[in-house]
């Protein structure tokens, strides 16, 4: 072997290792190499080895196949970072090590924050204000998100409804769980003003009773905010239409004042989360940063996510199930009990059957063919005829996805306590204001809930529309 200081991207040493592969390669013809980096020729080589490529395969096939290795290579880089959050959160070996160092770190910043948060909360005390903010927090919260994306689905974007369906289940698991395992208090509430009752769901316990770091609200405004440019820019949604916009702006991106309305919401909900007196800068900053990186995380895997949900595997429900409760199972128990693990069991949940649903209909709903022949009947979306489509889809499927969560909720209380007694299991009910499940007992509740839940993603995507078929809308 030449002298390291010898080698460059065209050396010999590159040259004979090339030409030994080659040799392994028996009946194929050698491919030429520029550089010792370009793995598509390897991967072409492998490929021929195995007998899986005509050696005559052109260039179009080339190009083809590598653009095949490197879906594959952000598979893997995607999975990979999935399993070491999963790792981080179920092992207390893991993130209890990492709570001593940085929570003190975390807590000194949350003790400087709460000057910056006092002096904002004393320049911009307005009761006009705190209405605004605590209503644009709703918009990130969980029954924002039963209620609107249902409403994709009825009003004919089922891929839209999907993406955002999983994303929206994985973005609040992830910034909760995190949440959960630094353990970093809020804003203490005898220094700055912060409103005492903030619930969502059917958890007894208030949001105030989470903990700081990162932000869920921030996570959520980033990563929704994101997905909708993303999504509508690759779309070309606005394309073709008349906007005021610079000359290099491109045809297919959103009009700069949607895209300036989008960032703005965003900016709002966070600087909202200060203001309320929920979070200190550092938990915005935090999460801002973990919201960029799961959008990019599902930006890179959101193609094959949705290829899987309808390829109509026979035994995906299952998978799927497996999958919730695995996830379920790997969150990080906290320091003291609060409502973060609900708000991540109910869209978990959802997406399963949201999964469920759409396994079970596909092609047949929500489909793109499905989807272009509904537009055509809805017609424009704010036309007459549109806006009473969608009333009516939503004065018929709210109802039906209430009734299935409380069946589901109903049949989930019915039914475990006794599963858990027949299967000698510790488990228990919550009362209420009087009992808190311990952590290392299994709490019944939460499967009641899983089970409402998955019956709501369920009832959403199936249920749902045999009614609107039933009654003609």
């Amino acid at each position: 072997r030449p002298p390291r200081s010898t080698l460059s991207s065209s050396s010999a040493a590159s040259d004979v290792y090339k030409r030994q592969y080659q040799r392994r390669v028996r009946g194929t013809r050698p491919i030429p190499m520029e550089s010792a980096g370009q793995m598509e020729s390897w991967a072409m080589l492998l490929l021929r080895q195995r007998g899986g490529l005509d050696p005559e395969c052109n260039e179009k096939c080339v190009e083809s196949y590598a653009a095949g290795v490197h879906d594959a290579m952000k598979l893997v880089g995607a999975a990979g970072a999935v399993m070491w959050f999963c790792a981080l959160a179920a092992f207390p070996s893991l993130h209890v090590p990492l709570r001593k160092y940085a929570k003190p770190w975390l807590l000194k910043r949350v003790k400087h924050g709460e000057d910056v948060v006092v002096a904002i909360q004393t320049a911009f005390n307005n009761p006009v204000l705190d209405a605004f903010h605590n209503t644009l927090a709703l918009m990130c919260g969980v029954e924002f998100y039963i209620t609107f994306l249902p409403f994709l689905f009825w009003i004919g974007e089922p891929s839209l409804a999907r993406s955002l369906t999983v994303f929206c289940a994985a973005m609040t698991y992830m910034g909760n769980a995190m949440k959960d395992a630094l353990c970093s208090p809020r804003p203490s509430d005898k220094k700055v003003r912060r409103e005492s009752a903030d619930m969502q769901g059917d958890s007894s316990l208030s949001a105030t009773q989470e903990y700081g770091f990162p932000s869920t609200h921030s996570v959520n405004a980033v990563c929704f905010t994101g997905y909708l440019i993303h999504y509508f820019n690759r779309q070309g949604a606005f394309a073709g239409m008349e906007f005021s916009a610079p000359t290099w702006w491109p045809e297919s991106w959103l009009p700069p004042v949607v895209l300036g309305l989008l960032s703005l919401w965003c900016a709002n909900i966070c600087f909202g989360r200060v203001y309320l007196g929920m979070h200190t800068p550092i938990d915005i900053l935090g999460g801002v940063t973990l919201g960029w990186l799961i959008l990019f995380l599902w930006i890179t895997v959101e193609d094959f996510c949705d290829a899987w949900i309808t390829a109509g595997y026979m035994l995906l429900p299952v998978y799927q199930l497996f999958y919730s409760v695995m996830i379920l199972y790997a969150y990080p128990v906290p320091e003291h009990p609060n409502p973060s693990f609900s708000y991540s069991l109910y869209l978990t949940a959802a997406c399963n059957g949201v999964v469920l649903g759409v396994w079970r209909t596909y092609p047949r709903l929500h489909s793109p063919e499905w989807a272009r022949a509904l537009i055509l009947t809805r017609g424009d979306l704010l036309s007459v005829q549109g806006l009473t489509f969608v009333g009516l889809r939503f004065v018929v499927g709210i109802p039906i996805v209430l009734v299935a969560r409380q069946l589901g909720k109903s049949l989930g209380l019915f039914v475990l306590p006794r599963v858990a007694k027949l299967l000698k299991m510790e488990g228990q009910l919550e009362v209420p204001g009087k009992t808190v499940v311990p952590s290392n007992v299994l709490n019944l509740n939460n499967g009641a809930r899983f089970i409402a839940y998955s019956f709501v993603g369920w009832a959403t995507t199936d249920w749902c529309f045999t009614a609107f078929e039933y009654l003609g809308i």
